[in-house]
């Protein structure tokens, strides 16, 4: 290989590589060119490819170092069996035409990489392209005649000009919002592309790299290629500012637009977009929508249940009619939130002096239980002097139904409970002694030993039967037998008396 200085009064600038003697590599035809090379007794960075350098010199691959900025104009051009070229971070530019005519299947382009110039690529066989971020404009024919099948343009392109991607496979073919400027023919020679989506406003024809305006078909300029543009509702003609698209048709390919429906989470991020063709014939304008195969799916938020999505509070479903760009939020249950509260007291029946302890119950909206928030609960104040309220135990100095109120401390929610107090249990006073009441006569204390219930008097049993009778109930048979025996002593005392009367 020959290198020669840039400026041979100025070492500093570094060698440039300008010819190749294939006879004389014996690494042929694998080609790596040197970072540093010696010139005249001096070390000096080898920083340019020059042009026509390594032209149809049967190369198969080449390696270009990090210290080359620029690779010139076909540098390594008709070299036909070229299928592999390996260009290193620090590269800023490719010349015209310099892998033109090659057998490029795949290239990396270094991120470092500024400019592209005419035809760089032209007649290879890529099937895949990444643009660097740095270049921002594609130039006249740059990737035309290769093989690529799919092409999303990044948004730092702003600027594409005449048969970029000419004479290619491109089925599919997606350009940015960024999109300023187009050349003519852009996707001349791609028979079977079907659709060509632009994401922004209509960019401005030019060509030749110029402002001047052009006149011919920014698409393509054959027959053969015939897709359908899609094009954003928004950026319809009568809706643009200047100029615009225009449907059914635009530059004579049919022509749809799209609208845009975004998917937005709780905090306002976008969880999805569809873009969704007006495709629909309506009364007052084309419509479209967004079918349930093609819904996202439902966002996750921790201690949240997805219910549906709404637009600005109404209710949105699969199949409702899109007829614009459309922005729908989610809508959400919160599983932690208080929607119904449950007060109860215990115990559940309580005297006057007694102590009940009031506690909460707390479920969400799906009515799954949130366990005891009583602590939570903001009790009232009693503005009856009878009751008594110390943190969540009442008690109560009177008989009678009292309703104890309060409120959830976070949602507000009122809660109440109704209890029912009954008077204070009071003991009767002891019977008097049963000697005391019944004559001192030997029949009627027999009867009464007899009939006199017992303390386990709830196991007696009627004699005849063998029934249970309650203790009450002996008590009442007791009685009866009592009085019983008392009047049939008084009926004998009688008759006797009046035996005796003269």
């Amino acid at each position: 290989m020959t290198y020669e200085l840039i400026d041979a009064a100025n070492p500093s600038q570094g060698a440039s590589a300008t010819d190749y003697d294939q006879d004389a590599n014996p690494e042929h035809p694998h080609l790596a060119l040197a970072s540093e090379v010696e010139i005249d007794g001096q070390t000096v960075t080898v920083v340019e490819v020059g042009q026509n350098a390594f032209r149809d010199s049967d190369i198969t691959s080449v390696t270009v170092p990090g210290s080359v900025v620029s690779v010139g104009p076909y540098a390594f051009a008709y070299n036909a069996d070229l299928a592999s070229v390996d260009l290193s971070e620090g590269l800023e530019l490719i010349g015209t035409g310099a892998f033109r005519g090659g057998a490029l299947v795949e290239v990396d382009l270094p991120s470092s990489l500024s400019r592209i110039n005419p035809q760089a690529f032209f007649d290879n066989a890529l099937t895949d392209i990444v643009i660097p971020s740095l270049v921002d404009t594609l130039t006249i024919g740059v990737f035309g005649r290769n093989a690529l099948t799919h092409l999303d343009v990044p948004a730092h392109v702003t600027k594409i000009r005449e048969r970029a991607f000419a004479e290619n496979d491109l089925t599919l073919v997606s350009l940015p919002e960024t999109l300023a400027e187009m050349g003519e023919g852009v996707f001349t020679g791609n028979p079977v592309l079907g659709t060509v989506v632009f994401f922004g406003p209509e960019p401005a024809l030019v060509n030749q790299g110029t402002t001047t305006p052009g006149d011919g078909n920014p698409i393509a300029i054959d027959t053969e290629t015939n897709p359908t543009i899609r094009f954003p509702w928004r950026h319809r003609e009568d809706q643009a500012t200047s100029g615009g698209f225009t449907t059914p048709q635009w530059w004579g390919f049919d022509s749809l637009p799209v609208a845009t429906v975004t998917f937005l989470t709780w905090d306002s991020h976008i969880h999805a977009t569809r873009f969704v063709p007006l495709d629909q014939a309506g009364a007052a304008a084309p419509w479209g929508t967004v079918p349930a195969w093609n819904m996202p799916a439902d966002p996750i938020r921790d201690g949240h249940e997805f219910t549906f999505w709404h637009d600005l509070g109404s209710v949105w479903s699969p199949g409702d009619p899109v007829v614009g760009d459309l922005i729908l939020s989610g809508n959400w249950v919160d599983l932690t939130w208080v929607q119904s509260i449950i007060l109860t007291a215990t115990p559940e029946e309580v005297t006057v002096d007694e102590a009940v302890t009031l506690s909460a119950e707390g479920f969400n909206s799906n009515g799954d239980s949130l366990g005891d928030i009583t602590d939570e609960i903001a009790f009232d104040v009693p503005g009856d002097s009878t009751i008594v309220l110390d943190g969540t135990q009442v008690t109560f100095a009177e008989a009678g139904t009292y309703t104890i109120t309060g409120r959830h401390a976070v949602t507000e929610r009122p809660v109440s409970l109704e209890i029912e107090v009954r008077p204070a249990s009071t003991n009767l006073p002891e019977d008097e002694d049963d000697d005391a009441t019944v004559p001192d006569n030997e029949q009627a204390t027999d009867v009464h030993n007899e009939a006199t219930p017992t303390e386990d008097a709830e196991h007696q049993t009627l004699p005849a039967t063998g029934t249970e009778i309650a203790p009450w109930t002996a008590a009442v048979g007791v009685l009866a037998l009592v009085l019983g025996s008392l009047l049939v002593i008084a009926s004998r005392r009688k008759r006797q008396v009046q035996a005796l009367k003269p």
